[in-house]
């Protein structure tokens, strides 16, 4: 069993983001090439902007690097850009763990949490619903959540 003890959450340096780019082929690549087909060049470009842009997190079990999550803050809401984990360590309860930490610093400062999901990816919908986000949106690709308190 996976206790929240060994899970860390570190800020990413800039040598990280090779590692956040093969994460998310190795989680994501699948439901983009359902839905726009898949462009190694168009996708680092779009990861490199991001990674410049938001604030990412290496999501880390036992010291080793196992995932990546993005947000971005402002003064009124979080967003969930990317949460994606290697896929041995997914459906074990680690995004849950991490989900729930934003979710707590949310609470607190008593503002909403926004992610989108693609709406091929059905598990990322189901996880949505299990942490308490409803639909508040939709586009013809995504689907828009939010949860607050």
């Amino acid at each position: 069993m996976i206790l929240p003890d060994d899970i860390t959450l570190r800020p990413a340096a800039p040598q990280d983001s090779e590692f956040a780019f093969n994460v998310k082929k190795s989680a994501f690549r699948k439901y983009i090439e359902m839905v726009w087909g898949w462009n190694d060049a168009e996708q680092r470009a779009m990861h490199e902007r991001r990674f410049a842009e938001h604030e990412f997190w290496i999501v880390s079990m036992d010291e080793i690097d196992i995932g990546i999550l993005a947000l971005v803050r402002t003064s009124d809401r979080i967003d969930v850009n990317q949460l994606f984990l290697l896929s041995d360590y997914q459906r074990q309860g680690i995004g849950c763990y991490c989900m729930q930490r934003i979710l707590a610093e949310s609470k607190k400062k008593d503002m909403p949490v926004y992610i989108q999901t693609l709406k091929v990816n059905i598990p990322a919908q189901n996880f949505a619903e299990k942490l308490g986000f409803r639909k508040v949106g939709e586009t013809a690709t995504h689907i828009q959540w939010e949860w607050s308190e």
